[in-house]
């Protein structure tokens, strides 16, 4: 995550001064239209991870395989299916978008290349079952951490050599995530070489399972789409590519916490799952609320100090754009992490424990409250893209504070009420990081890179020792202390 923070550090300006504000607006627009395509693909892949999983691990291999080959030719059948409509929209795709004329051959072939990585992504998202399963997540990340630097080179080597075209983006992309094909392959045979595709084994009850109980992922995916998936689309349509550009630069940085969020907290669904399918309640209640407080510590430093930094980081960043228009857009973005930093973990136990449907039902209402609320803003007010921003977050709040915390405490056996403490807890530590960070910005000099760089490493590393005594009690302190030391002493020995 720091280096694909780094790579777009580095390349959306660039990008900006050579193609435009909208250049970054359509390079995520096309990666939406791939998220409207995996509405078809979720119901299938969702769940494949868990139920082969629980397989593996209660000891069935023949089950967990069958699975698995069941999986593998469903999507065969589904890829196979979306061949012709992604024909269709690319090739009408100045019909369906606002595309200016000298973009037009452009912005076709970036969606052409996106829609081309989606395939093969399918193919190593298979592959990337088995790490789920045996527990090495750590390696999935290793190669995409591999595949995002060679992405970062590439794109600034092809950006120098040859005239700048905004199809360079998804190109890259699509090239690199073909050759992580093989490492994949390799690291499956050494890690999980008994979970083989097998054609005989492929059954259709098996696939009935899997998008029975994935259906309500596919309902919780179209929920999110109408929460944010949509928000370029709309920005295109009922405003200009110009702003939507302006709002997918605003989105980076928030976006890029949300995703450190994300694989933060799909790292710890392989062991709620393993406590899961051993029946050891008491350590999956356990193993939650660990994981909440750690998930608190690392997604509400980077949310506040952004926010607290935002101003000044844009005003040096992008000094063409507006800093405070820009600031103004990330927050809206991103307001909801303040008080539901740590909660957002719970959402692993809706998939564990397989009941999703009261969780997808109430994300879709959400989405089309949602997408009913912008439609109207930006027909009847001036709002434009603030509606477009602002809205999707207040509603991911309340939905978090009405129903998700409450109905996961019930899931597991907690009072309704147990994990609004942690919401209570991530307030106050935001409060005291945001504190902080203003004190140590007002303080410092920030009118170059390099005091910005101080006052925020600073910041980081003040507001992460206080964080630690704010959301971690004595003894877990003292366990995490205890655990680096034997660390170090074992890589002394070493």
């Amino acid at each position: 995550m720091v280096i694909s923070i780094a790579i777009n550090f580095f390349l959306s300006p660039y990008i900006v001064s050579q193609l435009g504000t909208e250049a970054n607006g359509f390079t995520q627009l096309a990666n939406n239209f791939v998220m409207y395509a995996t509405l078809i693909t979720v119901a299938l892949n969702s769940m494949a991870g868990r139920f082969i999983a629980i397989e593996y691990h209660r000891g069935k291999p023949k089950e967990a395989k069958a699975y698995y080959s069941s999986v593998i030719v469903g999507n065969i059948l589904i890829l196979a299916l979306l061949i012709l409509p992604s024909v269709v929209i690319i090739t009408n795709l100045d019909k369906i978008i606002n595309i200016s004329v000298e973009h037009i051959y452009d912005v076709k072939m970036l969606f052409a290349f996106v829609f081309l990585n989606f395939y093969v992504s399918q193919v190593t998202g298979i592959l990337a079952i088995n790490m789920y399963v045996a527990n090495k997540l750590f390696i999935t990340n290793l190669i995409n951490l591999v595949r995002t630097i060679f992405n970062g080179l590439l794109l600034i080597c092809i950006f120098s050599f040859f005239k700048p075209f905004m199809y360079y983006v998804s190109l890259i992309a699509f090239l690199l995530t073909l050759a992580t094909v093989p490492f994949l392959l390799f690291y499956k045979k050494k890690n999980l070489s008994d979970l083989v595709f097998d054609p005989h084994l492929f059954r259709v009850k098996y696939l009935i399972d899997l998008v029975t109980s994935g259906m309500w992922n596919t309902v919780n995916q179209g929920g999110n789409i109408l929460m944010t998936g949509l928000d370029l689309l709309l920005a295109n349509i009922f405003i200009n590519p110009v702003q939507m550009g302006l709002l997918a630069i605003a989105k980076i940085i928030p976006n890029t916490i949300l995703q450190i969020a994300s694989t933060i907290n799909t790292s710890f669904s392989p062991n709620l799952t393993m406590s899961y399918a051993k029946n050891d309640t008491t350590l999956f209640v356990k193993q939650v609320r660990a994981s909440m407080k750690i998930s608190s510590i690392l997604i509400t430093l980077p949310t506040i100090i952004f926010l607290v930094y935002g101003h000044k980081f844009y005003s040096l960043w992008m000094p063409t754009l507006n800093s405070k228009t820009l600031t103004m857009l990330s927050f809206l973005t991103i307001m909801a992490f303040i008080p539901l930093a740590g909660t957002q973990v719970l959402y692993n136990i809706f998939t564990t424990t397989n009941k999703l449907k009261l969780n997808s039902i109430t994300f879709l209402i959400s989405g089309v409250l949602n997408l009913i609320s912008v439609v109207w803003l930006l027909k009847f007010t001036n709002l434009g893209v603030f509606a477009v921003a602002g809205v999707s977050s207040t509603i991911t709040l309340l939905r978090n504070l009405l129903f998700v915390i409450p109905y996961t405490a019930k899931i597991v056996g907690l009072k309704w009420y147990e994990f609004y403490k942690d919401v209570g807890i991530s307030l106050f530590s935001s409060a005291i990081i945001g504190s902080i960070s203003f004190l140590i910005k007002v303080l410092l000099p920030k009118d170059s890179w390099l005091s910005l760089f101080v006052a925020i490493s600073a910041s980081i590393l003040t507001c992460f020792i206080v964080s630690i005594y704010i959301v971690l009690n004595r003894i877990e302190r003292e366990k995490i202390l205890s655990m680096l030391l034997r660390k170090e002493v074992h890589n002394g020995q070493n």
